[in-house]
């Protein structure tokens, strides 16, 4: 009798358990979301543009009509590097660099210049996974006739630190030689173009 009865308990008990268990409901919600390649300016503009202006002054020595030395240099010159900070989700953005000469309107005589080269650089610091960091410099000279291009490369993004991307302009030279310059205003650029992947 003591046999039968806990056999008798153990299958209730199976039972029980069983039936719990085809009783059990399983739902899987999946959740999906995005984040578009895109570059968003932090410091230095807003949305997606950025910019400053700065003011060469007299471009000339005074004395001679002849370009300033001190601008002529291979490095930045001082006050002419501009910091921005910018944000992109993507990694290989693509970059271009465009600089356009300083031009003043006036026709210019032989002997003369109406237009200054140099060359405007985007300096960007860029990190790799996990935490790998590396810089990109694309410079181009005005007398090039056309956009430098590159990528931050396959698996770099840009940093996410303040002043990740540093423009500035070196080497100025007259155009066409060491002429005089024609008086009158002076106006150039350098744009850079951040392109998401």
């Amino acid at each position: 009798m003591k046999t039968l009865l806990l056999a008798t308990v153990a299958l209730g008990l199976s039972a029980i358990a069983g039936a719990a268990s085809a009783a059990d409901a399983i739902g899987t919600i999946t959740l999906n979301g995005h984040v578009g390649s895109a570059c968003t300016v932090i410091q230095g503009g807003s949305g997606t543009t950025f910019g400053a202006t700065f003011d060469l002054g007299e471009l000339t020595d005074g004395s001679t009509g002849h370009l300033r030395s001190d601008i002529k240099a291979g490095a930045p010159i001082s006050g002419l590097t501009f910091n921005f900070t910018l944000v992109c989700s993507g990694a290989n953005e693509g970059v271009s660099v465009r600089s356009t000469a300083l031009t003043n309107a006036a026709t210019a005589p032989s002997g003369y210049s109406n237009a200054v080269d140099f060359t405007g650089n985007a300096h960007f610091l860029l990190v790799s996974p996990p935490s790998s960091t590396s810089t990109l410099d694309v410079a181009n000279l005005t007398t090039a006739g056309a956009a430098t291009t590159n990528s931050f490369g396959a698996a770099n993004f840009l940093q996410n630190v303040n002043n990740n991307v540093v423009v500035s302009a070196y080497s100025f030279a007259t155009h066409g030689g060491d002429n005089l310059l024609v008086a009158g205003a002076y106006a150039g650029s350098i744009v850079v173009d951040i392109t998401p992947s």
